[in-house]
């Protein structure tokens, strides 16, 4: 027996090796185990795997200790008494875990929070030169008495096309020492 019968069982096999099968379901697997013999394959190299992981961790550990790279005499005394003594922890203030989260969503999102701001940012400035910076030119008018003149030589003057945004284009007007007009034209460009 294999295939999708199998599926149920391939972690329960993984619970028994843990020790963390209830009786009900220690059961169920054993007997599936002694009918399919794909799943005790899997088993036995579970069971294969975490003994080569155990016995690799084992002699490195061995190496490092008599290497005098690391002493773990009465490791586990220490840790214990370590874990006694220490202090409650504090637990941090509101603004605390409100930064701290903030930091993580930040180390975690950023290139979407990032592309978010810049599409804002963009946005932003779609909305000024729409419809803030027609409104404040066509707004600003200068009594006759201030408009200034302009200038007489046309080889001062330049006039270059933007375009603002899709859909959207404008003229300017300069002249060096003057007054620099914009005019924007909300039509399409052709």
């Amino acid at each position: 027996m294999s295939g999708a019968n199998c599926r149920p069982f391939v972690m329960l096999i993984s619970a028994r090796i843990d020790g963390a099968l209830d009786a009900a379901r220690f059961g169920q697997l054993a007997e599936h185990l002694a009918e399919c013999t794909s799943c005790r394959a899997r088993e036995m190299s579970l069971l294969a795997q975490g003994q080569a992981l155990r016995a690799g961790s084992a002699a490195r550990l061995a190496a490092l200790e008599s290497s005098g790279k690391i002493d773990l005499t009465g490791f586990a005394d220490r840790v214990l008494r370590a874990a006694t003594q220490s202090e409650k922890p504090a637990h941090p203030t509101r603004w605390e875990r409100l930064a701290l989260s903030l930091q993580e969503r930040w180390e975690h999102q950023r290139l979407a929070l990032s592309a978010s701001l810049g599409v804002l940012g963009a946005g932003l400035a779609a909305v000024f030169f729409v419809l803030v910076l027609p409104w404040t030119l066509s707004t600003h008018v200068r009594p006759p008495s201030v408009q200034p003149e302009l200038a007489t030589d046309a080889s001062q003057a330049s006039i270059d096309t933007i375009e603002l945004m899709r859909g959207t284009t404008g003229l300017v007007f300069e002249v060096p020492g003057q007054t620099t007009v914009i005019w924007v034209n909300e039509e399409a460009a052709e």
